[in-house]
């Protein structure tokens, strides 16, 4: 419709999170004004507006069966709807460890190297 409004979603900072949610997702385009909300999948969450090429959104966390999880983004304000972005959510992975206080030397620094491996290999 000519005249109407649009929104435009040019590079978001995050393509995917934990399903714990809770990452800051800073979204670059233009449209954007008071009002405007992320959608990942269905999940919604109001936006903090920067200005109208720039907001910020906090990912909001899912329940998840798999590894992964597809969760396509639109900023949207009442109908109208950015084109959607590729996001996805990877499983969050509770990881328990513990090192014995012997393995450092008491009184001198130490330094410490810990390797986990991503949850999605390449993707991460």
């Amino acid at each position: 419709v000519a005249g109407r409004a649009s929104i435009t979603i040019e590079d978001v900072s995050i393509r995917r999170a934990s399903s714990e949610g809770g990452e800051v997702m800073r979204v670059t385009g233009r449209g954007f004004s008071n009002g405007v909300e992320c959608a990942f999948g269905s999940n919604r969450v109001k936006a903090r507006i920067i200005n109208e090429k720039e907001l910020t959104c906090i990912v909001p966390s899912v329940t998840m069966e798999g590894a992964l999880r597809p969760a396509p983004l639109t900023v949207r304000n009442g109908d109208i709807v950015s084109s959607s972005v590729a996001f996805y959510y990877y499983a969050s992975v509770e990881r328990k460890g513990r090192l014995p206080i012997d393995t450092f030397p008491l009184g001198e620094p130490a330094s410490v190297r810990i390797e986990l491996e991503s949850p999605l290999g390449a993707l991460c």
